[in-house]
């Protein structure tokens, strides 16, 4: 059963890698995926490759079972879909394994495709795919050393390390770490806090420039992780006008979980700074559904291909 999961664990990384014998194996590994992707053109990728999988599945169904495997490649397509979210304060995943992965306020947001032997999580910044997860139960692979073999085998020796992962925790795991030009890729294990082991997936230059993308937001202790979700990270903004208020002069800051303080002139840069991010942002939600809704009209006019029982479905 393990080597039927293992098969099909590295299979689901191969969805129409690029034939260029060049590309490395993290590259071949990402299939279609592109570093610098919008939202919308990782939904293609995805969507490709479900109906590629569900295809697959109506070749060896037989009568009313295709009518449910087409409901379920419908519901998961909807699902992932629906599941894209600004990174913007709090959010459900903060309690699970993927909040090592993101911070808040820091223009990041994520899409994810849940699935029965692993979940796929897609994160962006400023708009742009950086980074791609994918996690699997510990039961799938049993111990570390053994899923670290499985690893080994198509990504070579690689780097045994540990330490924290490049999100907004201070959780530590051990991982092997695995690089070329343009990519990292780590095998992480994460049995000990979330049950699970974990493939990650990062463009390098995105990684090297993280300290100055992500200004706005410390590293959540462990503690304040297993309660984030009830709170809002946002500043309280009434301790800061009442701050103000009470020395014009005194040093202020817009976020109120930083820990320096400011000037006056820092802090009216900064504010513009806030300010035109939040049109950019707005802008980018309005060009996002204008592709959402371009899309739409295409796979409309797309036809029916008699050879693909899930051709005009959405």
């Amino acid at each position: 059963m393990k080597r039927s999961f293992v098969a099909l664990f590295f299979a689901g990384l191969l969805v129409a890698a690029p034939s260029t014998a060049l590309a490395s194996k993290i590259g071949k590994s990402m299939g279609n995926l592109r570093w610098g992707m919008s939202d919308t053109e990782v939904t293609s990728v995805v969507k490709n490759a479900l109906k590629k999988e569900y295809n697959a599945k109506l070749k060896k169904a037989s009568g009313g079972k295709k009518a449910a495997i087409k409901s379920e490649y419908k519901r998961r397509l909807k699902a992932f879909q629906r599941s894209h979210v600004d990174l913007e304060g709090r959010s459900r995943w903060d309690s699970t394994s993927a909040a090592d992965e993101y911070t808040h306020g820091n223009d990041e947001s994520m899409m994810v495709l849940e699935g029965d032997s692993s979940d796929n999580y897609y994160f962006f910044i400023e708009g742009r795919l950086w980074k791609w997860v994918r996690t699997m139960p510990s039961h799938s692979f049993g111990s570390f050393a053994k899923f670290s073999k499985s690893i080994k085998k198509k990504f070579g020796k690689g780097h045994k390390k540990s330490g924290q992962m490049t999100g907004g925790t201070s959780e530590s795991y051990q991982f092997l770490e695995f690089l070329d030009r343009s990519n990292r890729m780590r095998a992480v294990d994460k049995t000990s806090a979330h049950g699970e082991y974990a493939l990650v997936f990062e463009e390098m230059a995105t990684v090297r420039n993280l300290s100055a993308l992500r200004m706005n937001t410390p590293k959540r202790s462990k503690a304040r992780r297993s309660s984030v979700a009830s709170r809002s990270s946002k500043p309280d903004r009434s301790t800061t006008l009442r701050s103000a208020r009470g020395n014009s002069k005194k040093r202020r800051s817009i976020f109120a979980d930083e820990g320096g303080d400011e000037s006056e002139s820092a802090y009216q840069a900064r504010k513009k700074k806030v300010e035109k991010d939040r049109k950019r942002k707005q802008r980018a939600m309005f060009e996002r559904k204008q592709d959402a809704k371009k899309g739409k009209v295409l796979d409309e006019l797309e036809g029916i291909d008699d050879d693909d029982p899930l051709s005009g479905m959405r």
